[in-house]
This record gives C-alpha cells, sequence and structure tokens, in this order.
C-alpha cells in the first residue's frame, strides 16, 4: 500500500474517532437516557407560561405574567408561587412506576383504570410543552394511581404527588401573604383609625413620625411593624369582584393602612380592615393546613388590599397595629448621632467655663477654662457616647413645653453640645466648629433630670446617673496614664514615709548608693522605678489628699523633677495620690500600691 493512502486512511479514522466522541459528549449517558425514558413527560418548566387544570367542574387557569404566576379563572387574583413551582416540578419530574401498552388497553380497561372520561386533567401551556395529563383512578397500592397522556392510550402508574397538587381547591393556589411588598422597599406609612391618624416617612435611612407630631421614631420598631404587616398571612379569601363590601364593613372601612413604595406622587398600596369575624375560637388542626383552609381566629379581621381584588381574612394581630399609639413608634434614644462625625463634646454647666474634649485623629485632649490642654481619658468619652447612643428615656414629659422654666430648662443645669470640627473650608461649610446636638439638663426629680434637645420642642425625663456622667469637673476626665517617664532618665529617688528620715538614692557609675550609707535592694528599687515612670490611675477623684503617709520626689537628667504623695490605704488596700501637687486626686490599684512601697535598702 503506497504511504500516501496509509496516512489518508489514518486521518479518516482519527476524524471518525474524534466525530463519534464529540457526538457522545452532547447526549445523556446511559444512565441518564435511563431515567428520562422513566419520566412520564420530558420538558423545560421554565417554558412554561400556562397552566389549566379541570377537576369536574372547577376549571382553574394560571398564566404566567413576567416572574409572577397569576390566577386568571375561576377568580383574578396573585397565584402561590411556591405551589405553582412545586406543580411544575412534580409535573417534569414524575416517574413511571409501573406501564401498560397500548395493545393491552382497551376501553374497558380504560374504563376500569377510570380514564376513559377522567374528570382530572392537567394542560401546560407553551413552548414544546407536554400533552396534557389525564388523572385516573387509584389503584390498590395507597399512594399511588393511574394516569395516561393525552396523545396516548399507554397508561402509567405513578405516585399521588402530582395528582394531590392539582386536585386543590382554588383558594389553595392563591399567594397566602396579603403583600408581595417587601418592608426594605417601603419609605412612607400612614394608619388611620377612629382616634386619629399616624405618619411616618423614611428620610436619610431613618424614620421620623410626621403625624401627630414631628418626632424622630424607632427604626428597629417601625421596621418590624413593617416586616409583620406585610408578612401578614390571609386566613381565608371571603369574596372577590361584585360582592356586597359593606357586610365585611369594608364599604367605608374606618381603619386603613396605607404603603407607598414608589417614587415621589407615585400612588400608596392601601389595606382596608373592615369589622371582625364571627367565628368561635377554633383548635388547632394536628397537621398544618394551607392557609386558605384555615379556620378564622376569634379576632380576626375582614380586610381588603388595593393590589388584590378580593376580601380576605387577617389574624387578630392587625388589631394590635391600628392600635398603636405614637409614643410606641418614637425613638426613646436621646439623641441620634453618628459619633464618628463627632470631633468636640463642650459641657458647660451654669455659671462655669465650658470643658471642652477635642479628638486628634484617635487622641482626646481636654481643655478646661484655665485654658490648660491635657490628655483626656478616650476609655471614658468612648463610654459616654455608648452610653448616649444606648440609654433610652425615661419618659416623654411634653411634646410641646412653652414654660421652659418650669422643668428648669430656661437656664439649663449643663449644656453638652457634639459637635464636628472642619479645619478647612469645604463647599458644604466653613472651617471651625459645626455643632451637630445641643442637650440641655435640667431640674432634677427623684431619681430623674428633665431634658431636652436645643432644636426639638419635646421635653423628656433621663436617669440621674447619664447626666452624673456629664459633670464637667475637668479632673475626671482627665487621662488614666498620669505619668510617663522613661526610667534610663531617672537620675535621683528620694522616699520619706511620715516624719520619718527620707530614703535619698542617687545614680552613680557605680551603681545607687544610699546616702548617708547602707545597700539598696536593687530589684524593689527597679520595680519602683518601672511603677513610677508608669504611673497609672484606676480613677481621678475631685477630692485632694488628707492626710498624705509617703512622699516622693524623682528627678531626671534633663532636670526635670515630680513629687508623688501617696495616702493611707483603704479597706480594700488600694491608695490615692496626688502628682506634683495637681488638682483632684487618682487612685492607685492594689498591686501598684504595694510596688511603690517595697523596702529600698537592704536590713
Amino acid at each position: 500500500m503506497k504511504t500516501s493512502t496509509t496516512l489518508l486512511l489514518a486521518a479518516t479514522a482519527a476524524g471518525l474517532f474524534f466525530a463519534i466522541r464529540w457526538y457522545e459528549s452532547g447526549a445523556p449517558s446511559t444512565r441518564e437516557a435511563a431515567m428520562l425514558e422513566r419520566r412520564v413527560a420530558v420538558f423545560d418548566p421554565a417554558a412554561i407560561d400556562g397552566i389549566d387544570i379541570v377537576n369536574n367542574e372547577e376549571k382553574i387557569k394560571l398564566r404566567r405574567n413576567g416572574a409572577v404566576w397569576e390566577l386568571r379563572e375561576p377568580v383574578k387574583d396573585r397565584a402561590d408561587q411556591a405551589v405553582v413551582g412545586e406543580i411544575l416540578g412534580w409535573a417534569q419530574m414524575l416517574q413511571k412506576e409501573e406501564t401498560f401498552p397500548p395493545k393491552e388497553v382497551g376501553k374497558k380497561q380504560l374504563k376500569r383504570f377510570g380514564l376513559s372520561k377522567p374528570g382530572l386533567k392537567l394542560k401546560l401551556r407553551g413552548e414544546k410543552a407536554p400533552p396534557e395529563f389525564l388523572f385516573g383512578k387509584e389503584t390498590a397500592v395507597e399512594g399511588r394511581s393511574y394516569l395516561r397522556m393525552d396523545d396516548s392510550r399507554e397508561v402509567y402508574v405513578t405516585a399521588n404527588a402530582l395528582r394531590d397538587l392539582v386536585t386543590r381547591k382554588v383558594d389553595a393556589l392563591r399567594d397566602p401573604r396579603l403583600s408581595d411588598l417587601e418592608a426594605r422597599q417601603v419609605h412612607r406609612l400612614a394608619i388611620r383609625t377612629a382616634a386619629g391618624e399616624i405618619e411616618l416617612e423614611k428620610e436619610a435611612g431613618h424614620w421620623r413620625l410626621v403625624k401627630p407630631l414631628k418626632a424622630r421614631a424607632h427604626d428597629g420598631v417601625v421596621e418590624e411593624l413593617l416586616t409583620t404587616l406585610v408578612g401578614l398571612p390571609v386566613l381565608g379569601f371571603e369574596a372577590a369582584r361584585g360582592e356586597n363590601l359593606n357586610r365585611f364593613g369594608l364599604g367605608e372601612p374606618a381603619d386603613t393602612i396605607r404603603l407607598w413604595s414608589g417614587d415621589e406622587g407615585a400612588e400608596p398600596v392601601v389595606l382596608s380592615v373592615g369589622r371582625e369575624v364571627d367565628a368561635p375560637v377554633a383548635t388547632p388542626p394536628p397537621e398544618p393546613v394551607a392557609a386558605a383552609e384555615a379556620t378564622p381566629e376569634k379576632g380576626a379581621r375582614y380586610a381588603r388590599i388595593s393590589t388584590r381584588d378580593v376580601v380576605s381574612t387577617l389574624p387578630p394581630g392587625i388589631t394590635r397595629m391600628l392600635s398603636l399609639r405614637p409614643s410606641e413608634l418614637r425613638d426613646r434614644s436621646l439623641v441620634r448621632v453618628e459619633f464618628d462625625m463627632v470631633d468636640r463634646i463642650t459641657l458647660q454647666a451654669a455659671g462655669q467655663q465650658p470643658l471642652v474634649l477635642q479628638r486628634r485623629q484617635e487622641e482626646w485632649t481636654l481643655r478646661s477654662g484655665s485654658g490648660e490642654v491635657r490628655p483626656a481619658n478616650r476609655a471614658k468619652i468612648e463610654a459616654l457616647a455608648e452610653a448616649l447612643r444606648r440609654r433610652e428615656v425615661s419618659a416623654f414629659v411634653a411634646d410641646v413645653a412653652p414654660d421652659l422654666a418650669k422643668y428648669g430648662l430656661e437656664e439649663p443645669a449643663l449644656r453638652v453640645t457634639l459637635s464636628a470640627y472642619a479645619s478647612e473650608n469645604t463647599a458644604e461649610s466653613g472651617a471651625g466648629e459645626l455643632p451637630i446636638v445641643r442637650i440641655l439638663f435640667g431640674a432634677a426629680e427623684g431619681d430623674t433630670v428633665y431634658a431636652k434637645l436645643e432644636e426639638e420642642p419635646f421635653v423628656v425625663a433621663v436617669p440621674r446617673e447619664l447626666v452624673e456622667a456629664f459633670r464637667p469637673e475637668p479632673v475626671l476626665w482627665r487621662s488614666l496614664s498620669v505619668l510617663a517617664l522613661p526610667v534610663p532618665s531617672v537620675v535621683a529617688l528620694e522616699r520619706r514615709e511620715g516624719e520619718k528620715p527620707p530614703v535619698v538614692l542617687t545614680r552613680s557609675e557605680a551603681g545607687w548608693p544610699v546616702e548617708g550609707g547602707g545597700t539598696v535592694e536593687m530589684l524593689n528599687l527597679e520595680s519602683v522605678l518601672n511603677t513610677f515612670a508608669r504611673l497609672h490611675a484606676i480613677r481621678w477623684e475631685e477630692a485632694g489628699l488628707d492626710p498624705v503617709e509617703w512622699h516622693y520626689t524623682v528627678r531626671t537628667d534633663t532636670g526635670e523633677t515630680h513629687r508623688l504623695q501617696i495616702g493611707p490605704a483603704d479597706a480594700e488596700g488600694s491608695r490615692r495620690a496626688v502628682l506634683d501637687g495637681g488638682s483632684g486626686s487618682f487612685e492607685l490599684s492594689r498591686p501598684d500600691s504595694a510596688v511603690l512601697l517595697l523596702p529600698l535598702e537592704r536590713p
């Protein structure tokens, strides 16, 4: 054989091999083919856009509208999307458990199977939809029944799952949810009853009351209300178009809820609530039932929503929503502030100079009326911010207070201003302090203090302890880090207990000789120096120190001198101290107190 002929045959064989492999790769495997062969119908559920069900005298039509299924007959309503999905899923996956070929199925057999004139039919409509499903009698085996397709006399035994779905009454195919709205879509809400009207709207991510008063609303409470409202289950469907609405108390309903979810000017979704359903208290069934089959509970109400042309029965919870009072929806926090924006806190007691706490990057400083700037207690400021964020007002005292003197707020005992600070001019504002909110604290009554925000008309009562946390004494806001020295810089130490002679140590090349002779206890000295150089307070107090038990004087190589006075121990072993004669005193921890009093000389 010629070489060229051999090469041609080899190329042809290779091409044939790859063509077969390519063809087989696009075809189902043997196992997949066997599974498809067992299916009653093979189709794509996504291509189905209509479902017709005939159940003897009842004819039901469902049609797809975009991504949503709707009932068209015998009523027009929103369909239960989950149930429609189950119907399509079971129709696609229904298996032939036993097959009777056409040659074995005559008229008598069809009649015996209940398939000569079947009363239950399912027709799927759409591209490449399968023939109509015809359901017959149940077999002797429980949970199985006969079925054939409209284009064939072949009969199958199949599971009853699909049959059970299509034998449901039309109400069981309706959406059991009151509305398909989602709580996050709603930006305005109005509740109108015989008692009055409450209106809320969302602005800049927060809810606020608009009627009957203008006030901040509690975001969490309003969101929970909306979630519950749009998710209300329908207990039953009572009437459709043309029915007399007066018999349900819906001719001219006194109670309505309006929800706005679209753009400005869009029509709201309106829920009208009618009279209470006259029904006895029902014993809960042992098994869950569909919403449309549930027995109305005592206190259930008739209702009608504008997006559905039907009267529904809603659970008693709807009455609770209609009886809400504005005070239950109000924001009970004293202020609503994003503290990341706060750069300056000004505390000013009546008749006193202001105390200013200012943030520079992540650190806070304290400036009192004397102009002295010190490091501030960052942990205390952050705790205060957290208290303002979390603590709720004790009570709403007055919505309008023309006589502020009555509450001690005409000349408040304390003003607290939270501000942002801009170091440069911007398009929105100029450089300098930009007040965010001003809080006024007035007279005290028992365990509460009257308060109000300067820009709001309401007077509230807050816990006295919250006001105590704002006391503008500079010593209370000082940093807990009292002293920070490099230990190697310390060159001299003098310590004296009461009126006893002092122990004086001066560093030299030979070490730390004791003045007047004696041997230093180096381990104790190192511990004392480390603790002194990193003095830390547990807390600050306004009171000074009396009596004084111990005196320390430390000098550094730069000539800097620090004097520390330590008082007697309390019942828990802690001591108060004063550094460099400053105002107020700070509390030393028990371990630090013990270290500072270690013996410096060997016995």
